[in-house]
This record gives C-alpha cells, structure tokens and sequence, in this order.
C-alpha cells in the first residue's frame, strides 16, 4: 500500500512538473529554431513545420480522447471503479478501483469566500507567486510557490460529490487575475491573507537565486465561482471514511478503523495552504495528511474544533476524483462545458497547423535558394566539430 508521505510527495512533486513542463516544453522547442536561425531562416522554416506537424498530431489525439468517451456521473463512475475493484482484487491498479478515465460534468461544492487580490466571491481560489530576475542576457520568471484556498475540494453534480486534492489537478480556468510588484516587501498585504511571516518563511524555505535577486514579482489569481460549470477528466475512486491515506488503493482496508482526529486537523482542511516550489525543508506533506483527515472528520459528522479523542469509524462511502496510475495518468478540469475543453484543444491544433503552413509557404519561395547553403553550412559545422 502506498503511504501518504509517499503519495503526498508525488503530489508535489506533481505540482513542480505542471510548471517545469510547460517552461520546459517552450524553451526546448524554441531553442532549436532559434539556433537554426542563425544559420539559415529555411533550417528554421522547416524545424518549425516539425514542431507544429507534432502538435496538431498531439492536440488532435487529446481532442479525440475527449470525443471517445462519454461524459459520466459521479454516482455511475464510483459504481464501475467499484465493481472492476471486487472483481479483480489481485491487481493494484484495479483495486485502486479507477476503472480507466471518466468525463464528469459539475460544479465545485463549500464555503463561498472572497477571492484575496480581488475580492470576489467564490468556492476556490488559487494565487501563483512568480519571481523575475532580470539579467544582461535574459529575463527569467520563475514559479515560486502556489496557495490554494484550501487543499482539498469537492466536485459535485447531480447524483454525488467525489474529492479532489486541489494540487493534483492541471486547471485550465479563464478567470485570472495578475498583479505586478516592484519587491518581495511590497506583498505585505498578503500577509493579512496567508498570514503574518508568510513572506519571512517562504525566504527560509526556498532558497532559489530568483528569489533572492529577484527585479520584481507576480501575483496571478485565478478562482472558481459556485456557478461555474467545470468539466472534468481523471479516475475516480472510492474508499471509506477512515482511509486516512488519499491515494489508499483498497478500499476494503480497515486498518485505519479508530483513527483519532484532532481540532487542528479541521481547521487546516478549511484554511489556505502554502506549497512552495523547489523547497528541501516544506511542511506541505504532513499539512495534506492532517488537512485529509479534518476532511474525513467533517464528512463523519465530528463537530470542527471538537474533542482530540473522535474517532473516524470508516461509516461513510466517499469518492475522490486522482490522476490515475497509468502512462497517461492526468486530472483535468475545464472551466465549462466538455464543448469547452474540446474548443479549447481545437484552438490549440488549428494555431499548429497555421504554423505548419506559414513555414511550409515561406519553404515554397525561399527553400529551393536557401536550403542547399543551409545543408552546406551543418556540413561544415559537423566538420568542424
């Protein structure tokens, strides 16, 4: 079984892949092209008609991902993963009760609260701190940390409500929210929000360059409304009410039967909680356990800041929506309808395919010229090296 120190750290370590991959993802693929172009503007031309002819293969199989199946309910999905887990016990990722990808469609549940930069009402909010440090050469802006108005939320629809661990998920939402600040000093009214020290400790923790010689920062707000219909695309799973571990992957396990709560384990499911990025000495890990487990507390029905000698008894069924364990193991949420997530991949496909066709239009008039100079130049290159 997986214990939670490891699942927490996954998740992390999760949240630090979602924004390493995308600047990753730019850098690598710009880079060559901008080598090319020092050589021959042909050599670019044709590099970029690659880059954009993988692309469209690439949005145009998640969009098909998207039209195989259909959209589910939470109540159907939790049914299927629990029965494909009865009948096959001895396999993991069966019992992890995933039962391959669903497509749900609904809306996130709680507490409406205001959102810090701008104070709109909302279920959920997420601030992203990016620190620039600028340079002779280069401008570089790097994601510090990320704040989730609490760690875990709940997705609901019209048959049920299933968990998410608000780190493991790739939001793909359209209100944001940024703001520009000239030092890490002028953040001080984030401290009324996140708490008094916040900037103090996020120093201590991290100890990244850009941090420390940063030229200025951004704040980056994005929130989710009651209303807001979002679409979803992970694995869901179901467990008990005393499965203290959020990646637990049997849900018949009573190992955790008489598990004590504790007040301040309450408290943290409902407060904000501060991740940062690239930090060898964060307490996120044991903040998810005990915020989980005020989760579980809440849904047993324990009083919040009520005695530390509740037990959890594992009474109630509860759904909680993961990435999965397979190669394409993700957990996607659309702000809309599937129809929006579908549009959005489609945007993203045609952009490619223009860039195919600009670079193979600009390869039709200056290729025939140029191309042969580009061939002798890596020619001569390779020689040299």
């Amino acid at each position: 079984m997986m214990s939670f120190k490891q699942s927490a750290t996954d998740a992390q370590k999760q949240l630090e892949k979602q924004s390493r991959r995308k600047r990753g993802v730019i850098a690598l693929s710009l880079l060559p092209a901008l080598l090319a172009l020092q050589l021959n503007a042909a050599l670019a031309a044709l590099y970029l008609a690659l880059l954009g002819g993988v692309l469209v293969v690439r949005f145009y199989l998640q969009r098909q991902r998207i039209d195989e199946q259909s959209v589910s309910t939470v109540i159907a999905a939790s049914s299927s993963a629990s029965s494909l887990a009865s009948n096959a016990v001895s396999n993991a990722a069966n019992r992890a009760g995933s039962g391959g990808p669903v497509q749900l469609q609904g809306h996130l549940t709680g507490d409406v609260v205001k959102s810090p930069m701008t104070a709109s009402d909302c279920v959920f909010w997420r601030l992203e701190f990016h620190a620039q440090q600028e340079s002779a050469n280069n401008d570089h802006r790097v994601l510090v940390a990320t704040v989730f108005s609490r760690p875990y939320v709940a997705f609901s629809d019209e048959t049920g409500v299933a968990w998410i661990r608000a780190q493991d998920v790739d939001w793909h939402l359209q209100s944001k929210q940024g703001k520009i600040f000239a030092q890490a000093s002028d953040m001080g009214e984030f401290e009324s929000w996140l708490g008094h020290g916040f900037v103090d400790r996020w120093y201590e923790q991290c100890h990244a360059r850009p941090i420390k010689y940063a030229s200025d920062w951004m704040v980056v707000e994005t929130l989710v409304r009651a209303d807001t219909p979002l679409f979803v695309e992970g694995h869901i799973q179901k467990r008990r009410s005393n499965q203290t571990d959020f990646d637990d992957l049997d849900f018949d396990d009573s190992s955790q039967m008489g598990f004590q709560g504790s007040p301040v384990d309450c408290a943290l499911a409902n407060e904000p909680i501060v991740c940062v990025h690239d930090s060898q000495d964060s307490d996120t890990e044991s903040a998810l356990k005990q915020a989980w487990v005020g989760v579980l507390q809440q849904i047993e029905g324990h009083q919040l800041g009520g005695s530390s000698g509740e037990s959890l008894s594992g009474s109630h069924e509860i759904n909680v929506l993961t990435r999965g364990s397979d190669a394409k193991a993700s957990l996607e949420i659309y702000e809309g309808s599937k129809a929006n997530g579908r549009r959005l991949l489609s945007l993203k496909m045609y952009l490619s395919l223009a860039l195919v066709a600009i670079s193979l239009g600009y390869l039709a008039v200056m290729g025939p010229e140029q191309l042969p100079i580009a061939i002798e130049q890596l020619k001569g290159f390779f020689a040299r090296s």
